[in-house]
Parts: structure tokens; C-alpha cells; sequence
């Protein structure tokens, strides 16, 4: 998932949508992505709740320019020896 090094290729990605309700990301796990888990960019009132992630390159959880909601997330990261 995602694109190293690349603007804009994220695993979910909210880009300039203005209002949001009732647009949501519930109960996924996002993992081994190599640019960022999940961006809400320009974006308002999208719910993320109950996610995990894990081995995410970059942020887990990236908000700019928006008000999220978000409610019980995980994010986990992991290195080999």
C-alpha cells in the first residue's frame, strides 16, 4: 500500500472534500504501507474509529486543514534486528 516518497499515494486518503458527514473508516487494520496509513486532508467531519495500524512508513494518522473524529486507534510499528 501507498507509494514511497510519493505525495497523495497514501493506503485512505480524504483530499479537499469539504463536509463529510457520516463518511467513516471503522474496524479496518491498514499495514505495511510505505507512505502514511490513513490522510483526511482538507476534510471535515469523517469519523475514524476502531482501526489499527501497523508498519506504517511516514504518520499512522495524518490530519491537516480538517476537523476529524477519531475514537480508538492503534497504531503499532515494528523493526528487525
Amino acid at each position: 500500500m501507498g507509494q514511497a516518497f510519493q505525495l497523495g499515494q497514501y493506503a485512505v486518503h480524504w483530499h479537499l472534500h469539504g463536509d463529510a458527514p457520516g463518511q467513516y473508516l471503522r474496524g479496518c487494520s491498514i499495514h505495511t504501507s510505505w507512505n502514511r496509513g490513513t490522510t483526511v486532508h482538507g476534510t471535515n467531519f469523517v469519523s475514524l474509529q476502531d482501526n489499527v495500524a501497523y508498519n506504517i512508513m511516514g504518520g499512522w494518522w495524518l490530519t491537516c486543514l480538517g476537523v476529524g473524529v477519531g475514537v480508538g486507534a492503534l497504531s503499532l510499528s515494528s523493526a528487525c534486528c
